[in-house]
């Protein structure tokens, strides 16, 4: 099921999450997050579960998943990250600065 689509956005990876050594969250990763939250469809899936995110983007895909993977986290849709038995990212890659892209679909296993 698809649970978020989202296109013209900036995304955020694991080495913009934090602002300082002390582990406070930046406001772009805050931004992020809150944007997936809004967006993401509300809906409870049992594990084990197997996932799909489809970027178009400029940064790493590891570590902009690992973001999104709390959202879902905190959004419900997953009850936990080590759940995800299967996780298929499929990126495009483009030039830093043009919009980026985020599809992004769960389901259970």
């Amino acid at each position: 099921m698809l649970v978020l689509d989202l296109e013209n956005i900036k995304m955020c990876g694991l080495n913009n999450k934090y602002i300082s050594r002390r582990f406070i969250l930046s406001k772009e990763y805050r931004a992020f997050k809150k944007l997936i939250l809004k967006n993401c469809k509300k809906i409870k899936l049992k594990p084990p579960y197997f996932i799909t995110m489809d970027f178009s983007m400029y940064k790493d895909i590891d570590s902009t998943a690992k973001c999104i993977l709390d959202a879902l986290e905190d959004a419900e849709v997953i009850t936990n990250d080590r759940y995800v038995t299967r996780l298929h990212i499929y990126k495009d890659s483009i030039k830093r600065g043009y919009p980026e892209s985020l599809r992004v679909w769960v389901e259970e296993l």
